[in-house]
């Protein structure tokens, strides 16, 4: 089988685990400090609004400035512009275009209709709106009415980006429901930007590869489902390690796995990287990797302390990793050469997946040897502690 290190090299991890402590308080310290001062860049999933991911080709003489004020120009205001990735492909160039999504504000564009719908004096007074992603809506109205008549109302409301592109009854007559299509976002956009580069006469000088749309309230209810399914699954590894094992073990590995999750949101926050549900899909997916990768060496832990009863605890932990040191140099080694190709040539879509795998995955194996190790220690001489003093107060008694 191949290794990378002897089985005759002796690694004195826990000679040197304050050090690494001290490292790790450290980055955690700093990981909060920027998380509380620069904040994470929320993605449409979170923040809500709009998301595009436009590619220019070699032709096109654009940058982050133009790009900002021809957006504005369509309008698009206050959008935010960032360059993505870096200059592997000169021939290619890579923007996120980020917007409010007031233009399909539900409250707004109900107000609207019921306005249109009084003004154009017809007999009906309009129930209930709502979205449907950036392409249909749904509305319901008091009285049935024609779906042309409707759509002729409709057309004379700005509903800004968004353009009607027809209307049609749902469902049943009684339900006095209809179904709006608009016109696609990506397309008004892509027609607008080209007019302003003059890149008509080239079909693929601008294409969107990405465009994403929530709603305010969506993104405020998926920030706290994201919050509380890390949580949960911190909570549920704690009992499982504690099922598996013994309470001694389980606060080293639950500790490890927020030091993993918190340093890797950190470097979001520093490099000011997307973070959106896919970046928290891939922390949940370190944290799997990590306590697997912990689980492993604490295994290996619990048979040597069975075989060598008697011996120091931290002799025991510096055998154990260090037999289980070529597997997982090797398992790391292979995954993170995997992410980091990921990350490098995968394109903006997956940029903050491969990021966070790769930064996860590389800060879990370390606290997998460092932090859980150690905690695991220091817990232990606290219990032994513990049981002595008890000892003595009942020989004392």
């Amino acid at each position: 089988m191949f290794q990378i290190f002897s089985e005759n090299l002796r690694i004195p991890f826990m000679a040197i685990k304050w050090l690494m402590a001290v490292i790790s308080v450290a980055a955690i310290v700093f990981s909060i400090f920027m998380l509380s001062t620069k904040g994470l860049n929320y993605g449409v999933d979170f923040a809500g609004g709009a998301q595009m991911v436009l590619k220019f080709n070699e032709s096109v003489n654009v940058d982050e400035e133009a790009l900002r004020k021809a957006v504005s120009e369509i309008g698009l205001i206050q959008a935010s512009v960032q360059r993505f990735g870096t200059d592997f492909e000169a021939a290619t160039k890579e923007y996120i275009v980020h917007f409010s999504g007031d233009f399909a504000n539900e409250e707004v564009v109900q107000k609207k209709i019921s306005e249109a719908l009084l003004e154009s004096g017809a007999p009906a007074a309009l129930v209930h709106f709502r979205f449907s992603g950036m392409e249909k809506a749904y509305l319901s109205l008091t009285e049935s009415l024609p779906a042309d008549e409707i759509e002729k109302i409709l057309r004379s409301i700005k509903f800004d980006l968004l353009q009607i592109d027809g209307v049609s009854a749902f469902g049943n007559s009684v339900a006095k429901e209809y179904e709006l299509r608009f016109g696609s976002v990506a397309d008004m956009v892509s027609i607008a930007l080209n007019k302003k580069f003059k890149t008509e006469a080239v079909p693929t000088a601008l294409t969107i590869e990405k465009l994403d749309f929530v709603g305010a309230k969506v993104g405020g209810d998926l920030k706290t489902s994201a919050v509380l399914s890390v949580l949960i699954t911190l909570a549920l590894i704690f009992l499982y390690v504690f099922l598996r094992f013994d309470f001694a073990f389980a606060p080293g590995v639950v500790i490890a796995l927020a030091h993993d999750v918190i340093i890797t949101a950190g470097l979001f926050s520093l490099f000011q990287f997307e973070f959106d549900l896919t970046t928290v899909a891939a922390l949940l997916a370190v944290a799997g990797y990590s306590v697997n990768d912990t689980i492993i060496v604490f295994d290996r832990i619990r048979e040597m302390i069975a075989e060598y009863k008697g011996k120091d605890l931290a002799a025991i932990i510096d055998l154990a990793i260090n037999q289980t040191l070529n597997r997982t140099v090797i398992t790391s080694g292979t995954t993170l050469a995997a992410t980091l190709i990921l990350w490098i040539y995968g394109g903006a879509v997956i940029h903050g997946f491969a990021f966070a795998l790769t930064a996860g995955i590389f800060v879990g194996t370390y606290s997998s040897i460092f932090v859980a190790s150690t905690l695991l220690l220091g817990f232990h001489k606290w219990q032994d502690r513990n049981q002595k003093d008890s000892k003595h107060r009942v020989a004392a008694a």
